[in-house]
């Protein structure tokens, strides 16, 4: 989720109201695994893998995006996390749907911009 070359990684901290959640990457968890002293981090049992959507302009024209990957995965019995920034969405999958999740997103977005948003209208 970063650019090529870019050492930052990509995390996302969620806190509520007893727990925090950290996403990221494994440039991130490395980190994390150094700094093993200083902070107690459990990690998920399984791996989460991400699929990046950029819209760029188009963004403000194809709303319902991630509410229509969302649907397209729950009826494929995949379960997703969302994360959304100003001009992307990440959508993740267990590492093991992310085959099914693949096949789901390109038989799901086969159509151009402005049939993907009537299809996403219905």
């Amino acid at each position: 989720a970063s650019a090529a070359g870019d050492a930052s990684g990509f995390f996302c901290l969620t806190q509520e109201k007893d727990e925090l959640t950290l996403m990221m990457d494994q440039r991130c968890r490395a980190a994390f695994d150094e700094a093993g002293s200083v902070a107690t981090v459990e990690y998920a049992p399984s791996r989460w893998r991400a699929f990046e959507l950029r819209l760029g302009s188009l963004g403000g024209e194809v709303p319902g995006l991630v509410c229509f990957l969302a649907t397209l995965m729950a009826e494929g019995s995949i379960s997703i996390l969302n994360l959304s920034s100003h001009d992307r969405d990440f959508v993740l999958v267990q590492e093991g749907d992310v085959a099914a999740a693949t096949r789901l997103i390109c038989e799901g977005m086969q159509e151009d911009a402005v049939g993907l948003k009537e299809k996403i209208s219905q």
